[in-house]
């Protein structure tokens, strides 16, 4: 029985490292009675946030507006605004980038200052 769970282990341990990389780098601990732990999640998040201020948002048709054009962005999570403060605050990963986001709202007449 001990030889099967040490196959599995090692099987498991193999798989992960295929999909996070080589074990030996140190970020990965596979542990028979856990799966995995990632000690650096940071370098595996991608997931990222940021506040515009968007000078020409005058009322909640505006921040709609932008919420609709940002939205159909690949990898936009949320997207939220303030018309008082006139800002818009975006979460994404990747492929969005803050570039083409600043595209996008350039492109709708909505430019971030």
């Amino acid at each position: 029985m001990a030889n099967i769970a040490k196959d599995v282990h090692t099987y498991v341990n193999e798989l992960i490292a295929e999909q996070l990389g080589s074990l030996d780098e140190g970020n990965v601990n596979i542990e028979p009675k856990r799966i995995f732990a990632i000690k650096e999640p940071r370098r595996y998040c991608t997931m990222e946030k940021k506040t515009f201020s968007i000078p020409n948002i005058t009322c909640g048709h505006c921040v709609m507006a932008i919420k609709n054009e940002l939205s159909e962005l690949e990898g936009i999570k949320t997207v939220e605004g303030d018309p008082t403060g006139k800002t818009i605050t975006v979460e994404w990963e990747a492929p969005v980038t803050v570039k083409s986001i600043e595209d996008k709202l350039k492109e709708i007449n909505y430019p971030a200052a």
